[in-house]
């Protein structure tokens, strides 16, 4: 498996051209960080899930840590975020997957640049098994892993694989406590009014917002910023 280059991602050159200053008052910035700081309130975990994603859209290769996104209602628009990130990577790229999906032996996402899992909550009867298979797949840093496809000879791949997770529920993962390759962030607690949810909507739709927000994750500013560094803590 070959990592694509950033150039074959989805959004590189719409509309046949890239480049050009994007900053935070162009609107399409606007919008996204409107929604971006609703769904994420608390400034300093908004400001690590931004630079992870500014670096992972220049840097397809690059893994970081987990993200575990727990929010205690439906209907927040976690998803909505995971689609706007599948289409800045690239969707034949990416999938989005329910979080049973770490109980099968076959693990053909391990090909993918970024997966989100729904409804991610260990069981009591196969929770350490549901960890261990976690671990193999979180890694900050792209290495060998063993991809196994239905129907299909198992091989070592490099894997550039990326991992969000979303719950409702604080202890999401059993035997998480101390795991430094996972970030907690607390989501808002309850959902916007569905106006927000229908502007938002109309907005996505017309596709015109993906090469501003594309163009201003490239020009970010990440400093000293490390996504190889231990997940710091958080209060979720």
């Amino acid at each position: 498996f070959r990592c694509p280059h950033r150039g074959e991602a989805q959004a590189f050159g719409l509309n046949g051209t890239f480049g050009g200053h994007v900053d935070d008052s162009h609107p399409d910035v606007v919008q996204f960080l409107d929604f971006v700081t609703y769904l994420i309130p608390e400034t300093t975990e908004r400001e690590y899930v931004l630079n992870w994603l500014a670096k992972k859209v220049r840097d397809p290769s690059f893994r970081g840590n987990a993200i575990l996104m727990v929010a205690p209602n439906q209907g927040t628009g976690r998803t909505t975020l995971a689609s706007m990130v599948r289409e800045l990577i690239g969707t034949r790229y990416c999938s989005s997957l329910e979080f049973g999906a770490l109980d099968s032996q076959f693990n053909p996402y391990a090909k993918k640049l970024f997966v989100s899992f729904d409804e991610t909550k260990t069981s009591n009867h196969r929770s350490e098994q549901q960890y261990e298979t976690l671990k193999r797949t979180v890694d900050p840093r792209a290495g060998i892993l063993n991809l196994n496809e239905k129907y299909r000879a198992q091989r070592d791949i490099m894997c550039y694989l990326s991992v969000w997770l979303f719950s409702n529920h604080l202890n999401a993962v059993s035997h998480l406590d101390g795991d430094r390759r996972f970030y907690v962030v607390q989501n808002v607690a309850s959902p916007r009014s569905s106006e927000f949810f229908i502007t938002l909507n109309q907005w996505l739709d017309k596709g015109e917002w993906l090469s501003g927000v594309y163009q201003w994750l490239l020009a970010r500013e990440l400093g000293d910023w490390n996504g190889y560094a231990h997940a710091p803590m958080t209060a979720g």
